[in-house]
């Protein structure tokens, strides 16, 4: 077998592993919606803050799951954050994150730990791409 061939091989590889990522990082969104629209449903009934991006990507779907959850996940890291300039977010909303327990949130670090398995296949996946097509002047 040629080198090209072999090359070739591990992009589609590589692209099948991004494939099988997605789909379990969609049965797992698919799993957990519920999970989240309950907790979204909590944290609003409790009147704290939710910064615009989770607001809009709500209406996105799966297309958008990280974005749903990226501010919460930085609330439970402490990220220091900003409803705009000069004012940041409300210290409630960081003690009410931490004071989940681990069952209700741990779909969230999941639909996150899913995310970054995807993005590092796709990134992969087009490099591969990229060095076989100049290698092989496609």
């Amino acid at each position: 077998m040629s080198a090209e061939h072999m090359l070739f091989l591990v992009v589609l590889f590589f692209i099948m592993l991004f494939i099988i990522a997605t789909g379990y990082a969609y049965y797992s969104y698919k799993k957990h919606i519920q999970d989240y629209t309950f907790f979204l449903q909590e944290y609003h009934r409790n009147g704290l803050y939710v910064d615009s991006i989770s607001n809009v990507s709500e209406n996105f779907g799966f297309a958008f799951y990280y974005l749903k959850i990226m501010f919460f996940i930085r609330l439970l890291k402490n990220k220091k954050m900003y409803v705009e300039k000069g004012k940041p977010v409300e210290r409630r909303c960081y003690d009410y994150m931490k004071s989940l327990p681990e069952e209700q949130i741990a779909w969230m670090r999941s639909w996150r730990v899913n995310f970054f398995v995807q993005a590092v296949l796709f990134v992969t996946s087009v490099a591969l791409v990229y060095i076989h097509s100049v290698i092989y002047n496609y």
